[in-house]
């Protein structure tokens, strides 16, 4: 968004024509690969788009073959065995303008149906994907998993001692949690991402930081 906004218009009128300029099927492929990030991978492009893989593999693959948005990063495989490629855009610009082209309530959908992806593909494995869950539910508006997955990264991050990464994804499982009915599972989550918290705040800024207070108390 906000580097889309930067961008002067007569630029962002080029790559609007570039768009134009390809079929309709390889548009579609191109737009759900934003929805995924500046770096996907086909499995996850094929399950958003609800497209047949083979069909996405084809398509990026003339992409990237004639220079046109997309550069290949090279075959990729999930714990469940799923074999694809991963790419990524030439410049986070492509991406950002494709993105703005999807609907919202159609990117919420694109969201679900990646994160879901991911989960199958990466079932019993998904603590190194927390962030890119946490993320695709956030954005789909599964909140439930979204903060299940915020935990998760934290944790990770905690355990390497990046604790500012570690404030960042606990603020936001708390900030999501607002998003849900005031019941006592509500309840319960927050006393868990809150003294999650605390930990975190205190290897940052000490023990008796007005923060570190604030966490314990509420």
């Amino acid at each position: 968004g906000a580097l889309l906004r930067a961008v002067p218009r007569d630029l962002h009128r080029m790559i609007e024509t570039q768009v134009a300029s390809l079929t309709s099927a390889a548009q579609r492929v191109l737009e759900v690969a934003s929805v995924a990030g500046v770096e996907f991978s086909t499995p996850a492009v094929a399950a958003g788009g609800e497209m047949e893989l083979e069909f996405v593999e084809e398509h990026c693959a003339e992409l990237a073959r004639h220079g046109h948005f997309l550069q290949e990063r090279g075959l990729i495989q999930w714990p469940d065995t799923t074999v694809g490629t991963g790419y990524r855009f030439v410049h986070a610009l492509y991406q950002e303008v494709l993105y703005q082209r999807v609907p919202i309530r159609q990117r919420m959908a694109i969201h679900q149906r990646m994160g879901l992806r991911y989960e199958q593909g990466y079932d019993g494995q998904t603590v190194g994907m927390a962030p890119e869950l946490a993320l695709h539910f956030t954005q789909g508006r599964e909140f439930r998993r979204a903060i299940l997955y915020r935990r998760q990264a934290a944790e990770v991050a905690m355990r390497r001692s990046a604790y500012q990464e570690a404030i960042a994804h606990l603020t936001h499982g708390l900030d999501i949690l607002q998003e849900l009915p005031n019941t006592t599972e509500r309840l319960q989550q927050e006393l868990t991402l809150r003294t999650s918290l605390g930990p975190a705040l205190m290897a940052t800024k000490g023990y008796a930081a007005a923060e570190v207070q604030a966490a314990y108390a509420q």
